[in-house]
């Protein structure tokens, strides 16, 4: 999750070019849209499932800031990250489904 979408590229040992193509073709999503849904969706899992504090939360999915993964959050799941928590949805659809 730290190394974001540069991360993700280099694990597909191909160029950032070739990667935003592939994944453009095949999910119609880009690579920092693809990374930032699995990070939404483990903070997601995160949130149902443990006490820890939103906050650890989203520096353990790579975000540096805290309003950045609120916004990026709500933009995925329609929910902000305390709204989550505090409904105790955990039916919430996966980050990785939800389509925008």
């Amino acid at each position: 999750f730290v190394s974001g979408a540069s991360g993700f590229v280099e694990l597909c040992g191909r160029s950032p070019e070739h990667v935003a193509r592939v994944c453009r073709q095949k999910l119609d999503l880009t690579p920092v849209e693809i990374v930032n849904r699995a990070r939404i969706n483990y903070a997601r899992q995160q949130l149902t499932a443990t006490g820890r504090s939103i906050l650890d939360i989203a520096f353990d999915c790579g975000f540096s800031s805290v309003s950045h993964f609120y916004s990026v959050f709500k933009s995925v799941t329609g929910l902000t990250p305390r709204q989550l928590r505090l409904e105790g949805r955990s039916t919430v659809p996966s980050a990785l489904e939800r389509r925008s």
